[in-house]
C-alpha cells in the first residue's frame, strides 16, 4: 500500500499511456529481469515488464476472462492506494492549478509523508476514504511478441 515510483506534473487530461511513455518509469520497467513485471490497465502498452490484461472484443476465451479478472483483483490495490492518499490528504482534491510548481510539490510530498505513515503504523483500510490481442500480426517486433507470450505464459498459470 505504498508508493515505489512517482512522477508527477502532467495534466490530468493526458492519456495515461503518454505521461507513462514520458516517465523513467517506462526505461526501468524495461530493465525488470525476464520473471519480474508491473500490472498495468487496458491504457497501458503491453511489454515484458507491464502486464495489461487482454482487450475484450466479446471473443475472448475463458482463460483469457479468468486472467483478466485476476490481473484486475491484484491492481484493485492499487486503487485503494490511491484512494487512501486522496483520503488522508483531501487537500489533493482542491490544489491551485495556476502553481503548477507547488502542485506537483505538494502531491509528491504527501506520497512520501504517505509511505512513512504507512510504514510506521501499517494500513487502515477503513480510515479516511469514503481479443484483439490473442490475434498477432506478423509484424510485431520481438519485445512485444515476447510480452504477448509471458503474458499468455502467467494466464495459463492461473487455476
Amino acid at each position: 500500500m505504498t508508493f515505489i515510483d512517482v512522477f508527477v506534473g502532467w495534466p490530468g487530461s493526458v492519456h495515461d499511456a503518454r505521461v507513462y511513455r514520458n516517465s523513467p518509469l517506462e526505461e526501468k520497467v524495461s530493465l525488470l529481469p525476464i520473471e519480474s513485471h508491473l500490472l498495468g490497465d487496458g491504457a497501458y502498452p503491453l511489454t515484458n515488464g507491464l502486464i495489461t490484461p487482454y482487450r475484450d472484443t466479446g471473443r475472448l476465451a475463458s482463460e483469457e476472462l479468468k486472467f483478466n479478472k485476476v490481473q484486475s483483483a491484484t491492481r484493485n490495490k492499487i486503487e485503494c492506494t490511491f484512494g487512501m492518499l486522496k483520503g488522508k490528504w483531501r487537500r489533493l482534491k482542491y490544489l491551485d492549478m495556476l502553481d503548477i510548481p507547488c502542485m506537483v510539490d505538494l502531491i509528491f510530498s504527501c506520497t512520501v509523508i504517505h509511505n512513512f505513515v504507512i510504514q510506521r503504523e501499517g494500513t487502515h483500510l477503513d480510515d479516511d476514504f469514503d481479443d484483439e490481442d490473442t490475434l498477432q500480426p506478423p509484424n510485431l517486433d520481438v519485445p512485444t511478441r515476447l510480452a504477448f507470450q509471458k503474458r499468455d505464459m502467467l494466464k495459463m498459470s492461473i487455476q
